[in-house]
């Protein structure tokens, strides 16, 4: 068997930071292929009102929004199912409905009382998933209802820099509207947005960034502007647009 570090970077490097840490926070089910969502109706618990945690903590609730089952989440929820369940790893029936991409289940777990801030144990909350996805009508609904686009995860990002290095530009655009959003916030080694945008070349997101107030001469905990990250990548189509 593989080493836990090795695996993960192996996991990594075929599917994606982002994916890796939705993995960490929802299980892989969240990615995985999963039964039908009809399979959840014939596995009732014999309490009739609360369900009981499954694999990895994981709640027939949990199941149901992240496969868009409006109809049992509904009936779930109206049983006496805890909208803030978490699995072992602190994901909750928000975080799936999220991942799972169906606004309207969003809306009524939101209704119901689920808490838009709350984050697994990797930081990971509703805003980061919906905006590292681009599901961008989840992304201003959560807003709407209280989200803090500045909350971080564990390696300092915000919902933003996920937006902006998954080239989520909508989703980014709705995010930079919230009078809240900082633009200029610093991931773990003092990065920002506008750093992420020159690294992977994203002029768009780069113009979009600094018409919000992203500031070029930003150094991170090196010394590197975007301008520097830009140069570094090879990136000289952003050169003119970060330069001094």
């Amino acid at each position: 068997m593989l080493a836990p570090t090795r695996r993960r970077t192996e996991i990594a490097s075929a599917i994606g930071a982002g994916a890796l840490m939705m993995i960490v926070a929802l299980g892989s089910a969240g990615f995985a292929q999963t039964q039908p969502a009809t399979f959840a109706h014939d596995q009732r618990s014999a309490t009739g009102g609360i369900a009981e945690p499954q694999v990895a903590g994981r709640t027939e609730l949990m199941r149901a929004a992240k496969q868009g089952d409006y109809e049992l989440v509904f009936a779930r929820i109206d049983a006496g199912d805890d909208v803030n369940q978490t699995n072992r790893n602190g994901g909750t029936p928000l975080m799936y409905a999220a991942l799972g991409g169906n606004r309207r289940i969003v809306a009524l777990i939101l209704a119901r009382g689920g808490e838009v801030n709350a984050a697994a144990s990797n930081g990971w909350g509703a805003l980061m998933i919906a905006s590292a996805k681009g599901y961008d009508e989840i992304v201003g609904l959560l807003l709407e209802n209280g989200a803090d686009p500045n909350l971080s995860d564990v390696y300092l990002w915000t919902p933003l820099m996920r937006a902006v290095y998954e080239r989520r530009l909508r989703a980014a655009e709705i995010l930079l509207a919230d009078p809240l959003t900082d633009v200029n916030q610093r991931g773990e080694n003092g990065a920002t947005a506008l750093h992420l945008a020159a690294s992977k070349g994203y002029a768009r997101l780069a113009r979009l960034l600094l018409q919000h107030g992203a500031r070029k001469g930003l150094e991170d905990e090196f010394g590197r502007t975007a301008y520097t990250f830009a140069a570094q990548h090879g990136q000289s189509d952003l050169l003119d647009l970060l330069a001094d």
